[in-house]
Parts: C-alpha cells; structure tokens; sequence
C-alpha cells in the first residue's frame, strides 16, 4: 500500500506512482516484513523487532520524527542501553587505570628511602650534632704563590758526567767526561770488546732544569778520517730522572746535530744509551765527541 508524503493520503493502488490529489510522488508504506509493524519511509531497520526494511535497504537509519508514544518509548529503551554499556566501558577503564597506576606507585613509595624524622624538641637539638662551619676566607688574604718554573738549562749547569764503560789507550781514558767537556776533538768511547750496544752516558746537572733537546757531536770530530775509522750513534735513547724515556734517531754525519725532545722534561740528570751504531771503517769503538743541552 503506498501514500502521499504530502498530503498523507492513503492510495490503494499499488501500480499508481503519484498522488492524485497534490501531484506528489507517492511511498510505500514501510512495513516491516517480520512483525508486520508499520515504520516510518526514512527507517531501514524495523523500530520494534529490529530486522532490515526491504522498501528502503540504502536509506541511512535517521531519528524517529514522530509523536507516536511505542516509538519514543523504543528510542528511550535503545538510549538507555547504549549509555549503560558506555557507562561499562568507562568503568572498566577507570578500575584498570587505577589498579595500574596503584601498583606503579606503590613500588615508587618502597623505593623511597625515609626521610629523617625533624628535630623539635630543644634536647635534641642540643643532642644533634652541629656541622663545622668552614672559615670565611677574606677577599685580601693573599693566595699561595704557584710553584716555580723549572729555569732553562745553560752550559753552566752541568756539573758532572759518568759513563757504563770507556776506553783505555795507556794511561789516556776516553771517559765520559770528555763529552762536556767543551771540546769537540775529544771524546767518550766505550770500552767493551765489540761495539758498544747498549752502553751509555749519565749527565748531571746542578739543579732541576727544563731542558727541551740537546746539541750532538756522534763518532771521532777530531778529523773526518778518524769520524769514518770509529763507530757513530745512529739511535740513543734518552732517560731523564723525572722517569721520561724516549728513542731518538740521529743522522750518520760529521758536526753537530740538534735533536728536539718530544716533549720538554725536567730533570736533574739525563742518560744518553746506545741503540744502534753506524761501524767504524777501522776501530770497533763507538763514539760521542760532545753534548748540551738547551
């Protein structure tokens, strides 16, 4: 059965597609295939037993616009039972956000360590011990000088040299004091059988000094017919009372030589060893003619 939504005027034919009396397009009834209920054109699903309308399968569900006391009262029903399921879902929520929270906090408190109870009788106050209350250092008291610089050595400050071994010519030793001597045409040799890996030299000085690097004079510098004849230092090592140990590699050549310390040392004493040696053409002797140091 269809009627006009004009004029709601009931048409009995169903084969007619307007109204007769307005010109409207008429609608067919709504009438729920299930329970026979009579639903507005706008409903796809039955307000009373909730099955699907077949007159209007793709009309979206729209509120009820109707004074009808059944239909209200079904509307109310559906409300109450979606605010009832809400109100669940919130209430769970809140009871796992609680019991969540409870236990987290909880094991914050256990991991607090107690705070001291406050002091607030006068006994014991006086029974607590007072901390020492550190000096007031005034702005004028003068602060305590910084420890003084070591001074750069000078030729003058060596005093005194020793050697692991030297050579005997009869009664003429090429000791190790030949090698501060001043003079580059004398020398230290050493004095074991072959050449002299591993033997050495000690410097003194008179003080603790900076020193930065040292002034060389390898082998015989008499004459170069003598350099090439005796054993020259190509490798020393430097050992400086302070505990500093470093190896130096020298030049196979006649005159002086300026080797830069890695690093200045200050010392009052420094060892010259030899590690590697450039052999004589003639004499299995090795030697050093001179050294200072700046």
């Amino acid at each position: 059965m269809k009627y006009c939504p004009n004029c709601n005027k009931h048409i009995e034919d169903d084969a007619q597609r307007f109204c007769a009396v307005c010109g409207t397009p008429l609608i067919e009834k709504n009438i729920c295939p299930k329970c026979n209920t009579e639903n507005s054109p706008e409903y796809a699903f039955c307000i009373k037993c909730g099955a699907p309308l077949k007159s209007n399968q793709n009309i979206p569900p729209q509120p009820p616009v109707t004074t009808n006391n059944s239909v209200v009262k079904e509307n109310k029903n559906d409300n109450t039972k979606l605010m009832i399921i809400a109100a669940a879902v919130v209430a769970i929520a809140g009871l796992a956000f609680y019991f969540f929270s409870g236990s987290h906090n909880q094991n914050n408190v256990a991991s607090k360590v107690a705070e001291p109870p406050k002091v607030t009788s006068q006994s014991q106050k006086e029974k607590t011990p007072q901390e020492p209350v550190p000096p007031t250092v005034s702005s004028n008291t003068p602060l305590p000088p910084p420890p003084p610089a070591f001074p750069q050595i000078t030729s003058n400050a060596i005093v005194n040299a020793s050697h692991s071994s030297a050579d005997h010519e009869g009664n003429y030793i090429h000791s190790a004091a030949l090698a501060i001597d001043g003079n580059i045409q004398t020398c230290w040799s050493e004095g074991v059988p072959e050449w002299g890996l591993g033997e050495f030299i000690t410097i003194y000085f008179d003080g603790t000094y900076k020193v930065s690097g040292m002034n060389i004079w390898t082998g015989h510098q008499k004459s170069l017919e003598l350099f090439r004849q005796n054993g020259r230092p190509v490798a020393v090592r430097v050992i400086g009372s302070d505990g500093s140990n470093e190896q130096y590699y020298l030049d196979d050549r006649y005159g002086m030589q300026r080797v830069n310390f890695r690093y200045p040392i200050n010392v009052q004493n420094v060892r010259i060893t030899v590690e590697g040696i450039s052999p004589g053409s003639k004499y299995r002797d090795t030697c050093i003619a001179e050294v200072n140091f700046f």
